[in-house]
């Protein structure tokens, strides 16, 4: 299926805040098959102003146990947690040298009869 954008829809969506260039929804993550016992968590971290940032490191806390991963230069991370670790138990972070976190998004999911959880950070520069 195909969707075509119309140029006037876009203006007005932009004019109402939905073209926010901080926002971002993707689709799940195209990486490998998962293992049996595995649930893909996937995201993006990006400035108040829509630019990707590498290099922030996402934590993900589950009572004593904690999974990181660090964006690339996309701005992306990908990975993989055991479904013993429930998704509503898993507290997200994102954290990086210079910046001050405004938000942290978790939306999970089923896509094709495969579990996952998209992750997105928005992040603002400290002055300093």
């Amino acid at each position: 299926m195909t969707y075509h954008r119309n140029a006037w829809a876009g203006a007005a969506a932009a004019l109402i805040g939905w073209g926010s260039p901080a926002f971002a929804q993707y689709s799940m993550d195209s990486a490998p098959a998962l293992a049996p016992g595995q649930i893909r968590y996937f995201g993006a971290a990006k400035d108040e102003r829509g630019r990707v940032l590498r290099d922030v490191t996402f934590s993900l806390q589950s009572g004593p146990i904690t999974f990181v991963y660090v964006t690339d230069h996309d701005g992306r991370f990908r990975g993989a947690l055991p479904t013993e670790v429930p998704v509503a138990r898993i507290q997200a972070r994102c954290m990086k040298a210079g910046y001050q976190v405004i938000r942290v998004s978790k939306r999970p999911g089923v896509a094709s009869g495969r579990r996952f959880v998209q992750l997105d950070c928005l992040l603002r520069r400290v002055a300093g």
